[in-house]
């Protein structure tokens, strides 16, 4: 009977993101550095911009409550230099990319908010 179901008020959902960006300061290929490493200044990969990952995340707003999304998995971060790299020399670009940019991927476990409703 449908007096007795109870409507959910939320889906859970696991979703793959991936983020990229354009920074023409990337001088040295990277792959797969830790999303989260710390700076280290031996190793160029960790000075580069990225997106942080520790705070607030700005995702659509029927987002269930205070809970925040869940990293599932983290791809890590991955660098290419580009033609328009200022900082890196000709050896380190890569042939035939205008561009340098950095991206990110993982997979995330998120809570949304969901409004039904049964009528009869």
């Amino acid at each position: 009977r449908l007096l007795d179901v109870v409507a959910p008020t939320y889906f859970e959902v696991e979703f793959y993101i991936s983020f990229s960006w354009q920074d023409s300061r990337i001088s040295e290929s990277c792959t797969a550095t830790e999303t989260d490493a710390e700076p280290d200044f031996q190793d160029p990969c960790t000075l580069f911009w990225r997106p942080a990952m520790n705070e607030a995340w700005t995702l659509p707003t029927a987002l269930l409550g205070d809970e925040e999304p869940q990293v599932v998995e983290d791809f890590g971060t991955t660098f290419h230099v580009g033609q328009d790299s200022t900082a890196a020399g000709t050896s380190e670009q890569t042939e035939g990319l205008q561009r340098s940019y950095g991206q990110t991927a993982m997979r995330i476990r998120a809570r949304f908010l969901t409004i039904m409703d049964y009528r009869r």
